[in-house]
């Protein structure tokens, strides 16, 4: 069955010489029988069994298995030979503690992936007569039943091949008989390599002894069985000086003879013995067979060894697979070696997870959302844009000047064909007029301001202060344009037929009406139109009232006054009423919160809307500039912003996202484009969806605030999160290790019965699973609850409740998946070193 060619170990001692455990040993053993291996310590007994059983590698020669040679053995397939063909009984029993006797043996079967029931148990614990323990755990048993536990695992996977390894060392004579007796028994069928130092048992039980010495062969004889005299029924001379008598047996006149004869020959005293330990002892030393056969040795030929002949295909291996529950258990086992560092490892690794976890709900954080969600919290009803044009600096690098981005209409088109949303200019006369003109401009303006108006009494500030701090607006185009960019009608009156007439708003009318109105036709000419010639929107037009421009000269100190005939009134569409609470109330007095609150909502309608506008048809801007003589046109950069009013859904804040994503309106100063125009947004949001005091006054504002901290706390948060994970595997990677050392006893044992370095690894990977997956549902928690925090600080700081980091489905995931790769990363390199360290190491400690 087994054939040792040549094979040579040696160990390297630190302190001393190297020590030639094996010296080229030529060995061939049969399908069966009994053999012992003698020799004194340190002879290579042991060495020969291990490196015969796969627990210990030759340095050189060849082991050949049932006709296949083992040269080129992987340590995996040294692991699945001894789990299909053999059984290792140790001198310290080996036997794993945390397990029952019925746990310790069925292992050995579901090694094999047999299920390893309770009946197959408790027919092998018959056998080693050991019945009704199998719930009975190592520490219950005496030294002899442990070895017979040993035995029993040993025999339940039904190996051909039995290994024991001084089966009787820690046992006494009476139970050490017995455990031979039962090898004995077992090498009728199977092949019994016993090492043992004691020589009497190995002549008595062995059917073949081979004597080692300092790594050689000494001595191999094989026993040849003689029947002893049988000189009456019950009587036996089993030697010259030895009789033995069959139990029950009565003597006969004959037989007391035959004792009288032994009698007279002895040179002492004659003992006559029932204990049964004494006669075997006795038969031992007499070399009688336990058959009751007289053993005479003789050397060992290849005739009496038996060896068969194979055909190279016999030798097939089961790879072992050690069941979940068992790999759980040392698992388990291990945890509890180490409570204060498992502790600090498992906080390690919860501070890590959970910063990995918020981490990742940061990044699952999406702006564009998050940007939508701003703008239609704060109802934002218009957008405006500015732009400055910068180059870099000539002698300092990330230095930057930036110069005036002043825009023409053109420029306002290319802005609204790429957002595609309504950019148009709501330009002051000061933009049309050109900035480079001197002297001051006035328009006409409401009768109430004026101290001879017959409305001089009246109290109403509301109107004074809508007109004064928000001064009209001027647009130019057909009546398709006035509908079409502006949404505006023409509600009583004509369209101007040239560029010097004008439209007005419903909502200058409306002052007009209530107030009275007065301009200059020239400087010594004034109009006053009040009460029935405002009535009606046809009486104010039936008075072919103007709007006049005054323009005073420092130079000429004189005024230059151009009149323009309003020709018609529009409709804007603009609802005064919600502001009519400001009627009565003074421009200085700021004392009811709300109302000053309302006032500032009411300026901020006028600047920013069609309401206060006035309106005329195309070359209106040119007519208007040439006051100044300010050559007008549509290259012009004279404009500060372009605005867009809008509704606040979805799909248009998606479009103003975007078009500011692609102008890297997001960006910050470092990483904006080093020359070319920069776009500076800003909007305008209710007033009363701002919180007070707060320097977040417009819906971008606020969200760059947001989206700049989100930015920061990712990094922050996954640089936390690394070196803790970092720190945290190297702790669990120095567990696992510490876990494999006190457990490595245990891992020698497994790995002698046939388990695999996979399946040590998995002892260990479960464990680190056990501490990882742990880590995690603490981790799950932790990041909801700062989840939870961060959102609800984010939304102070954003001025509204906006669910900003939510935990989702795909973050307990990224959690659950870090924690796997945590346990399986740091309990690879040690699972490693410990499946490639031969078995024989690991149970000796080594």
């Amino acid at each position: 069955m087994i054939q040792l060619i040549d094979v040579c170990k040696s160990y390297h001692v630190k302190s001393g010489p190297e020590v030639q455990a094996l010296n080229h040993i030529n060995l061939t053993f049969g399908e069966k029988g009994l053999v012992f291996i003698l020799g004194k310590s340190g002879s290579g007994k042991s060495t020969l069994l291990n490196v015969i059983g796969g627990l210990d590698r030759a340095d050189s020669g060849d082991i050949v298995i049932m006709g296949k040679s083992s040269k080129d053995f992987t340590q995996a397939e040294f692991d699945s030979y001894r789990n299909t063909y053999v059984g290792f009984i140790f001198q310290e029993y080996n036997i794993l503690p945390d397990f029952t006797i019925g746990q310790n043996i069925a292992l050995a079967l579901q090694l094999q992936g047999q299920k390893g029931s309770d009946g197959e148990v408790d027919a092998i614990l018959d056998k080693v007569d050991l019945h009704g323990l199998r719930e009975r755990k190592p520490n219950e048993l005496s030294g002899g039943q442990k070895q017979r536990v040993a035995i029993a695992r040993a025999l339940i996977k039904k190996p051909q091949i039995i290994m024991a390894d001084e089966p009787t060392g820690a046992l006494d004579s009476k139970t050490g008989q017995e455990i031979f007796n039962t090898l004995k028994k077992l090498a009728e069928d199977h092949l019994v390599i016993c090492v043992s130092h004691d020589r009497d048992f190995a002549e008595a039980f062995g059917d073949r002894v081979v004597e080692l010495k300092d790594g050689v062969i000494i001595s191999d004889l094989s026993k040849s069985l003689v029947d002893t005299e049988k000189v009456a029924v019950g009587v036996s001379i089993l030697s010259p000086r030895l009789l033995s008598l069959e139990k029950g047996h009565v003597l006969s006149d004959e037989d007391v003879a035959l004792l009288n004869s032994y009698l007279a020959k002895a040179d002492g005293e004659m003992l006559v013995s029932s204990d049964t330990t004494i006669n075997q002892e006795v038969k031992t030393s007499a070399k009688i067979d336990i058959s009751g056969k007289k053993g005479t040795f003789s050397s060992t030929t290849p005739e009496l060894v038996g060896a068969k002949t194979y055909g190279g295909n016999e030798f097939q291996v089961k790879k072992s697979r050690l069941p979940f529950a068992r790999s759980l258990k040392v698992a388990f086992k291990s945890l509890k070696s180490k409570p204060f560092r498992l502790v600090a490892t498992l906080l390690l690794i919860i501070i890590s997870l959970t910063m990995f976890g918020v981490s990742a709900t940061l990044a699952s954080y999406s702006s564009e959302k998050a940007f939508i969600a701003v703008y239609e919290n704060y109802n934002v009803s218009s957008l405006r844009l500015t732009r400055q044009y910068r180059t870099p600096c000539d002698n300092y690098q990330g230095c930057y000047s930036t110069s005036n981005g002043s825009l023409s209409l053109n420029d306002v088109a290319q802005i609204r064909q790429e957002s595609d949303l309504p950019f148009y200019v709501f330009p002051s006369l000061r933009q049309i007029l050109g900035y480079d003109h001197d002297g001051s401009i006035s328009l006409g303006q409401i009768w109430y301001y004026s101290a001879s108006s017959p409305m001089k009494n009246k109290t109403d500030a509301y109107y004074y202060y809508g007109y004064d701090s928000c001064a009209p607006t001027f647009f130019e185009g057909s009546e398709a344009d006035l509908k079409e960019k502006y949404n505006v009608t023409l509600a009583s009156g004509k369209m101007p037929t040239s560029a010097n007439e004008v439209l007005i708003s419903d909502f200058r009318y409306e002052a007009y009406q209530l107030y009275g109105y007065s301009y200059n036709k020239d400087p010594e000419n004034r109009v006053d139109l009040y009460d029935t010639d405002c009535s009606t929107m046809a009486n104010f037009l039936a008075k072919s009232p103007m709007m006049t421009l005054q323009k005073y000269n420092d130079t000429l100190q004189t005024y230059q006054t151009k009149t323009y005939p309003i020709v018609g009134i529009v409709n804007t569409h603009f609802d005064s009423k919600p502001y009519r609470a400001l009627k009565g109330i003074k421009s200085t007095d700021t004392s009811d919160p709300t109302l000053e609150e309302l006032r500032q909502r009411f300026y901020g309608v006028l600047s920013l809307s069609y309401a206060n506008g006035i309106y005329g048809m195309k070359g209106f801007y040119n007519e208007l500039a040439s006051l100044t003589n300010f050559k007008f046109n549509e290259d012009a950069k004279v404009f500060t912003s372009a605005i867009a009013l809008i509704t606040p859904d979805s799909a248009t804040i998606t479009k103003w996202y975007r078009f500011l994503e692609k102008n890297h309106a997001f960006a910050s100063y470092e990483d904006q484009p080093t020359s070319g125009y920069i776009y500076y947004p800003t909007d305008s949001p209710d007033p009363s969806r701002v919180a007070k005091n707060s320097y977040l006054t417009s819906a971008f504002s606020s969200f760059y605030s947001l989206n700049s901290m989100v930015t920061s706390m990712k990094k922050t948060f996954f640089w936390i999160g690394f070196s803790t994970a970092c720190f945290a595997a190297l702790l669990l990677a120095t567990f696992i290790a510490s876990s494999i050392a006190y457990q490595k006893r245990q891992i020698g044992i497994l790995r002698a019965i046939g388990a695999r370095g996979g399946d040590v690894y998995g002892i260990f990977y479960n464990e680190s699973m056990m501490i990882t997956l742990f880590a995690a549902v603490v981790a799950e928690i932790l990041t909801g609850v700062l989840d939870g925090v961060l959102s609800n600080s984010f939304a102070g700081a954003i001025n509204f409740a906006f669910p900003l980091f939510q935990f989702n489905i795909w973050v307990f995931f990224f959690i659950l998946l870090l924690a796997v790769l945590t346990a399986s990363l740091s309990s690879f390199i040690p699972c490693l070193i410990i499946s490639k360290k031969k078995p024989i190491d690991s149970i000796n400690d080594k």
